[in-house]
């Protein structure tokens, strides 16, 4: 499966059509692409057979594609328009609750969000998070939320159906045939029907192949890392150097998370989403300060709707544990493995996790060195953290 950091690099460097067929090389997708030529070649071998029967000749007709082609791209335009009123439809769900909402003090705000649903569910989740703590107003906020996520469906199906639109204006030799319809009333009236299932299977193997990239795609769309036209926006520059924990570490960053940490605090931060305990094993530490507020920030955007829904798209579970902050704190402040490991309450040893976390941890702050490359200070503070925790157990000797 293709990760949201390599799906943004695609789409920087390369257009869709090229990225399709770098898809379909992909050593992932060897069968379906043995599958999709074996049912190429019977297309061609159909074609064959079908214009050595000479009951009907074949004449497909530049002219009649021509015509199917405006069919198609009129189909596709009104597609088109049944998107923007799914964008009104938005729009009316703020109408209709309209009192509600200005008492609530979000009507402006909603409405100012043009119905772009991907805006209108990231304000109410900070809504919810920040602003809210009754019942009724956190059920206002919820029927609002199931509502632009079914709209938000809708508009992932018109989007789907308008792409297979797209792959039906190649040229089919049968449909632009001028003795189509002699041809379908002859003995070789066998071949469109032949011909019409091979497509079909193609079509459909083409969509499983692509189902992945088209689902990230247009979530980056929805949690508005991209433009509808794939340009970036700063979601997507940001993500396009992060490897780790994608989209957490990527909302962190926009945040503002790591901005005034520090050294010693950005590396207790990068080791709060590289490992997570068992359950069986007990921390003898509480947060407190500084950490016990990161911590408390961290874990609001690890429930937040652009975190979880790129969950549920990547079917992921994204890594963060608090008490990881401590632990990556005492690491680089000098302390040893030993020192740490005594504050675990645990059966087995687990200095190998702990040096694996640390090392995942200075992995994500070289990650994080290519994001602030232009910001001197933040440079200067990342650059001090790897120089603080390069201790022989966390250093890898090529």
């Amino acid at each position: 499966n293709l990760s949201f950091n390599s799906i943004v690099n695609l789409i920087e460097r390369y257009p869709i059509e090229a990225i399709e067929t770098i898809i379909q090389k992909s050593f992932r997708n060897f069968k379906r692409r043995n599958l999709l030529e074996k049912t190429r070649q019977e297309i061609e071998r159909l074609h064959e057979e079908r214009v050595a029967d000479d009951t009907v000749p074949c004449a497909p007709s530049e002219e009649i594609h021509a015509e199917r082609v405006a069919e198609i791209e009129a189909e596709i335009e009104e597609r088109k328009r049944r998107i923007e009123s799914v964008h009104q439809l938005a729009l009316r769900h703020f109408t209709n609750r309209r009192p509600i909402l200005e008492k609530m003090g979000l009507f402006e705000e909603l409405m100012a969000t043009e119905g772009k649903i991907p805006d209108a569910l990231r304000l109410l989740h900070a809504a919810r998070s920040e602003r809210f703590r009754k019942k009724e107003d956190l059920r206002i906020i919820s029927r609002l939320e199931r509502a632009l996520d079914a709209d938000a469906i809708k508009i992932q199906q018109i989007k789907e159906e308008i792409l297979g639109l797209r792959r039906l204006t190649a040229f089919d030799p049968c449909r632009a045939c001028v003795n189509r319809d002699a041809c379908l009333q002859s003995p070789k009236r066998r071949f469109p029907r032949r011909l019409a299932e091979r497509y079909k299977r193609l079509h459909k193997e083409e969509r499983r192949i692509f189902k992945d990239f088209f689902d990230k795609l247009h979530t980056l769309e929805e949690i508005g890392y991209i433009t509808e036209t794939y340009e970036h926006l700063a979601g997507a520059r940001v993500l396009k150097h992060i490897h780790i924990e994608e989209i957490l570490v990527t909302e962190m960053v926009l945040e503002g998370i790591f901005e005034g940490l520090e050294s010693e605090e950005i590396f207790a931060v990068c080791t709060s989403v590289c490992y997570t305990f068992p359950r069986s094993e007990r921390v003898r530490v509480r947060l407190e300060g500084k950490l016990q507020e990161l911590a408390r920030r961290i874990s609001t955007i690890r429930t937040s709707h652009n975190v979880l829904t790129a969950e549920r798209v990547a079917e992921v579970k994204y890594i963060y544990c608090p008490d990881m902050l401590h632990f990556g704190y005492l690491w680089a402040r000098g302390h040893s493995l030993a020192e740490i490991a005594l504050l675990l309450n645990t059966e087995t040893d687990v200095t190998g996790d702990l040096i694996n976390a640390f090392r995942r941890a200075r992995d994500l702050i070289k990650q994080l060195k290519d994001v602030f490359s232009e910001d001197p200070y933040m440079s200067e503070r990342l650059s001090h953290a790897l120089w603080l925790i390069s201790r022989d157990e966390v250093n890898v000797i090529d």
